[in-house]
């Protein structure tokens, strides 16, 4: 007995099984993209701490950047493509629909199953498969497919994904309209920068200032006393200067040492100029340089400087690029010669003295020559009590290990005096210059 014959497939089924199949993908897509995005939230939150609190070179930057690019690439092949590309059946989706719906009792599997051929084939009568079939469609018709369908998870997991997304973008927001003014600077930019390799720099909560070192050198006459004075400017609001700061030095001979000292009290009543030239003289008591919580102002004296060093500061999380001190000798007077031509009607012939008093009838003129122990590109010769010198040019000319000097003064007064002003070629000049007396005999 012939069974077959033409048996109407299930087009509503499976109409709504292919609207099951999407959503059942779209949850896979929207779960997968919610765990991307906790384990992305984590990575950023680990690599911005550690390398906030740690300061990472750029190598271990890199490392991580490489670490989380690849469990962040396992999380989107793990969770977003793999589900994505599993085939999902009709047969698959009526076993869901018969497990989550016992009432059934596998009509909806037998039918689809049964239907696939067209017909109901030598074994199964083609009325009896169509009658399952339509039985199947009129029991599917008081059913929700969307039962199979668990969105609990889903929805806690992207709950979780939104929430993160938010909290980041306050913080980015609260970043660029606060940032420079509580912490420094515009901290995601530069997150962004060093997760990549970049150079940007964390901001700081202290600076730290190297006063009168212009192009970061110095340059002093040798044994000479030295001031060193930093400043501590505070970067973010909220912030105190360190109490103390330390400086680290190495002289050329290989030499090194450190030196730590306290921070000056803010409370004296006194200008940045005064206060540093009183550290220079060495009379600022102790009483005055007494932690203060309000303080930042910072001296290191070196006395009888012998040779050139290098230095750098650090303190309050901040570090001073390295700064030279170049010591020099300073420009002197070695040895002078005067030649004395005395008025017409005294009738005496000139006299030359290799000695800078000088003590010669009025109106006689004095002819100065001078050598210096080093070259100098700028001389003067000063006449006069202190305080009241008249400044003469003097011709330069090269001399042997220094600067030959050339002048001429005129004895007008009973008694004067005279010195000069030097400046080397090595940038120094010479301090408390020696003083020669002239005495007029009349």
């Amino acid at each position: 007995m012939n069974h077959s014959g033409t048996i109407t497939p299930l087009v509503d089924v499976e109409k709504r099984f292919h609207h099951l199949r999407k959503n059942i993908r779209a949850l896979f897509l929207g779960d997968g993209i919610s765990r991307w995005i906790l384990v992305l939230g984590l990575f950023i939150s680990i690599s911005f701490t550690l390398d906030y609190l740690l300061n990472l070179p750029t190598a271990v930057r890199l490392v991580l950047l490489s670490s989380g690019l690849i469990f962040c690439g396992y999380i989107v092949w793990r969770r977003i493509l793999r589900p994505l590309q599993v085939p999902i059946s009709d047969e698959d989706i009526a076993l869901f629909v018969e497990r989550q719906n016992p009432e059934l009792e596998d009509r909806l599997i037998s039918a689809i199953q049964l239907s696939r051929s067209g017909t109901g084939g030598e074994d199964h009568s083609a009325e009896l498969v169509q009658a399952l079939v339509k039985e199947a469609e009129e029991y599917s018709r008081k059913i929700d497919f969307r039962s199979v369908l668990i969105y609990r998870n889903v929805v806690r997991i992207g709950t979780f994904a939104l929430v993160l997304v938010l909290f980041f973008a306050g913080l980015v927001s609260l970043d660029y309209r606060y940032g420079p003014d509580h912490w420094g600077g515009r901290l995601t930019p530069i997150y962004l920068n060093r997760l990549v390799g970049g150079a940007a720099a964390w901001p700081k909560k202290i600076q730290l200032k190297v006063l009168d070192f212009p192009e970061g050198r110095r340059v002093i006459a040798r044994g000479e006393d030295l001031v060193v004075a930093v400043r501590a400017e505070k970067q973010r609001a909220g912030v105190s200067a360190p109490s103390t700061l330390s400086l680290k030095y190495r002289f050329e001979n290989g030499d090194e040492g450190e030196r730590e000292v306290e921070r000056v009290r803010d409370e004296i009543d006194l200008t940045w100029g005064d206060l540093l030239n009183q550290v220079r003289q060495g009379t600022l008591s102790s009483s005055q340089t007494k932690v203060s919580e309000g303080g930042d102002r910072y001296f290191f004296r070196f006395e009888n400087v012998p040779a050139s060093f290098t230095f750098f500061v650090e303190g309050g999380g901040d570090r001073t690029e390295p700064y030279r001190v170049e010591t020099r000798i300073p420009p002197t007077i070695q040895e002078i010669t005067t030649d004395l031509l005395y008025p017409a009607y005294l009738r005496l012939p000139s006299k030359k003295r290799k000695e800078g008093h000088i003590s010669a009838p009025l109106h006689t003129v004095i002819q100065i020559s001078a050598l210096t122990n080093v070259p100098v590109e700028k001389g003067a010769l000063l006449l006069g009590l202190k305080g009241s010198e008249v400044s003469f040019p003097l011709t330069l000319s090269k001399g042997e290990g220094g600067t030959r000097l050339s002048g001429e003064v005129k004895v007008t007064q009973t008694y004067s005096e005279y010195h000069f002003q030097l400046l080397g070629v090595n940038g120094l000049e010479n301090r408390d210059p020696r003083r020669y007396r002239i005495q007029g005999v009349e």
